[in-house]
């Protein structure tokens, strides 16, 4: 295997450890704060983020991308020129939202949101700056400390937020929770940053990096107008009721999620290596979306086969509405394996191609979103993200196919897919028969992981077993674990 696909695999394996028990700490504070607060008070913490989110797309200016891109490549200064370019960014956007907050919590149609969006601005500030660096560190391989900021900020944000809704501050104990835990993890980010002797010289490569990521920033510059628009329609549309119940659902969907972003942050942090050698950097575009196939749509499908189940059981069943967006949801992560697409066009430095491709898709999904959202509120919203996604993976496609030649084995990809969507027919089948909740998680989710490896062993190639077995074998806890996994997947395989 070559050196960058060891150290995708390898680093992909590190960010999902790691955003593993990040997720495992927010998962179990998330059950915590929601059976604290009402549905309605939990959808307000989603409401009252809406522009500090929104402020910090924009305070980006393309340079997340740009970050990790020359940090991977080796140019250090260019890369924390970016970084301290971004986190300045995000300091004048944050402070920005003070004096705005009374006219976009009316933008918002609840007036009473204002105090929670000035509380917000720091998280804003504190996210830039944290991003920042974790964008670096990724770039130069450092997982580990990325891994370390990120747990920092989920442990912090966590158990502020409950001490605070204990303490009788209710759902603003939550904004502050947001707020601290971000706070404490940007500051320990500063320390982790290397000493650069003399200055940086940001105007010596100030339009080296602009040249670069302006093009992925004006989609979103643009899209500022669609996106207010989108935000108003879910004020006046969605209830805060409907809003608890679609994080919820976001929530449950963090497991299949971040396996999706680690193996896509890891592999872009990797393949840099390949530049300027195109058919050696294709060949680990396509074996990428198999083995995002292959690890995603298991987890996505068992998601949507135990979504009731999930929700009812964890968080209550006053989050009614939440296992039907869930199920909606995690069919949409399907078509994560051929967000490969749009990777190679960043890594090959087209981000031009990128913003008119991003600007068609923001173009065709906004009306089909607002239709839907009219007429079904937040699950509109829902069927919409299904709708957009997968029009848009077709548009990318086609236009970069056109452009650069690239094709990725798609009936290849779906056929890795299969293992997944077989457990699913099978198992969901028998549990039609079986009444209670405990009783189907007891014998749906066992009899599901069985199927799950008989039909890996059956269907996967065995060179893409043992390519996952010996890049992880070396690395530390997991790596031998997961090996012994895949090892044993490769034995089974012989047997049948």
């Amino acid at each position: 295997m070559s050196r960058a696909g060891v150290k995708a695999v390898r680093g992909s394996l590190w960010i999902t450890s790691g955003r593993f028990i990040y997720n495992a700490v927010g998962f179990i504070g998330s059950i915590v704060i929601a059976r604290l607060l009402t549905p309605g008070e939990y959808g307000l913490i989603s409401i009252a983020l809406t522009y500090p989110l929104f402020f910090t797309s924009i305070a980006d200016l393309g340079l997340s991308t740009a970050i990790m891109r020359y940090a991977a490549a080796g140019m250090h200064r260019h890369a924390l020129s970016a970084v301290l370019l971004r986190s300045l960014s995000g300091i004048a956007f944050g402070l920005a939202l003070v004096p705005l907050s009374t006219y976009l919590a009316l933008t918002l149609r609840r007036p009473y949101l204002s105090l929670a969006i000035q509380i917000l601005s720091i998280y804003t500030i504190a996210y830039m700056v944290q991003t920042s660096v974790n964008n670096y560190l990724i770039g130069v391989g450092r997982y580990g400390d990325f891994v370390i900021l990120d747990l920092v900020r989920n442990i912090t944000r966590i158990s502020v937020s409950i001490a605070l809704i204990l303490i009788g501050l209710g759902v603003y104990g939550a904004y502050w929770g947001f707020s601290i835990g971000y706070l404490a993890a940007a500051f320990l980010a500063i320390f982790m940053l290397p000493k650069v002797e003399g200055k940086l010289n940001i105007k010596g490569v100030v339009n080296e990096l602009f040249n670069y990521s302006i093009p992925l920033y004006i989609p979103t510059l643009i899209s500022i107008p669609l996106g207010q628009l989108y935000n108003i329609l879910i004020a006046i549309y969605v209830t805060n009721t409907e809003m608890g119940n679609y994080q919820i659902a976001n929530n449950l969907l963090a497991v299949a999620s971040l396996v999706s972003g680690s193996v896509s942050t890891a592999l872009f942090s990797a393949l840099p290596e390949f530049i300027g050698e195109d058919y050696k950097l294709r060949s680990a575009i396509n074996r990428a979306a198999y083995l995002m196939a292959l690890i995603i749509s298991p987890i996505a499908l068992a998601l949507a086969l135990f979504s009731r189940q999930a929700v009812y059981v964890v968080y209550g069943s006053s989050y009614s509405l939440a296992p039907l967006y869930l199920s909606i949801m995690a069919i949409n992560l399907l078509l994560s394996p051929l967000g490969v697409i749009t990777m190679y066009l960043n890594i090959i430095g087209d981000t031009r191609l990128s913003m008119v491709i991003s600007l068609i898709n923001t173009v065709i999904g906004l009306p089909i979103t607002w239709a839907l959202l009219v007429r079904w509120s937040m699950l509109g919203a829902v069927i919409a993200s299904i709708i957009n996604g997968a029009i848009g993976t077709a548009i990318t496609y086609g236009i970069v196919k056109a452009r650069h030649n690239l094709t990725v084995n798609i009936p290849k990809t779906i056929y890795y897919m299969l293992p997944g969507i077989l457990s699913y027919i099978a198992t969901y089948l028998i549990l039609t028969r079986i009444k209670g909740l405990y009783i189907q998680l007891l014998i749906g989710l066992p009899l599901y992981v069985i199927l799950m490896g008989i039909l890996i062993a059956l269907i996967t190639d065995v060179e893409d077993l043992k390519y996952l077995s010996n890049a992880v074998r070396n690395i530390k806890y997991v790596g031998p674990l997961i090996s012994r996994l895949v090892s044993i997947e490769i034995d089974l395989k012989a047997i049948l």
